[in-house]
């Protein structure tokens, strides 16, 4: 089969076994729309050279262990993450999750938080040699747009709350307040409330803070 850049546009999700990984030692694909299969990346036919091409992403991508702010899953496996070598990394707009043994899962922003959820639970090596299969059993493909759409949407409040806070901090009236609740949240949360105007209790805050940080 000819591939061209065409038959990436919809990509969500991508893995990769780094060179010397005990794994599939191939780079897999899923589209938005269910679509998935795997390139041999070490054949004539589809070298690592073209895929790159075919999916420039990869280009702002790097391979070796897990990244430097990852917690491997106990009892999994590194290979690679040398102190001495470029450390991995991923596009930006992208998530990683190391795997076992040299295998990677990249999943496309807007997407990772329900992919890693509807996937996530299972063991790596389940994942390593098929997580497309185990993505395309679940009601993802169906749901794609709206989980776009909800991500959009979070993202823009995120945005407009980030400001919001960046503005309070040049306020001495409001740090004043808030300093003369601690301790007492709900207190902390009403005064946060009367100055913007945005009912959300301390979990939702911290929650924002997380999605702020990437963690969730």
């Amino acid at each position: 089969m000819i591939y061209s850049s065409k038959d990436f546009e919809e990509v969500v999700a991508f893995s990769v076994s780094e060179p010397g990984a005990m794994g599939p030692n191939d780079i897999g694909f899923f589209m938005k729309d269910g679509r998935n299969f795997r390139l041999d990346y070490k054949t004539e036919e589809t070298p690592w050279s073209d895929i790159r091409e075919w999916f420039p992403t990869l280009q702002k991508c790097y391979f070796d262990g897990p990244m430097r702010n990852e917690i491997a899953s106990l009892f999994t496996v590194v290979i690679g993450a040398s102190e001495n070598d470029k450390e991995t990394h991923v596009a930006p707009g992208w998530r990683h999750k190391y795997l076992d043994y040299g295998n990677h899962l990249v999943i496309k922003e807007p997407y990772y938080r329900e992919i890693m959820s509807l996937i996530g639970s299972n063991e790596n090596i389940d994942l390593t040699f098929g997580w497309e299969r185990l993505l395309s059993k679940t009601d993802f493909v169906i749901r794609a747009d709206a989980i776009q759409e909800a991500y959009q949407k979070q993202k823009e409040e995120d945005e407009k709350l980030a400001a919001t806070l960046m503005e309070l901090k040049k306020n001495p009236e409001y740090i004043k307040k808030v300093k003369d609740c601690s301790g007492d949240v709900d207190a902390m949360m009403a005064v946060f409330k009367e100055y913007t105007g945005i009912d959300m209790d301390w979990v939702q805050l911290k929650q924002f803070g997380f999605r702020q940080q990437g963690l969730i």
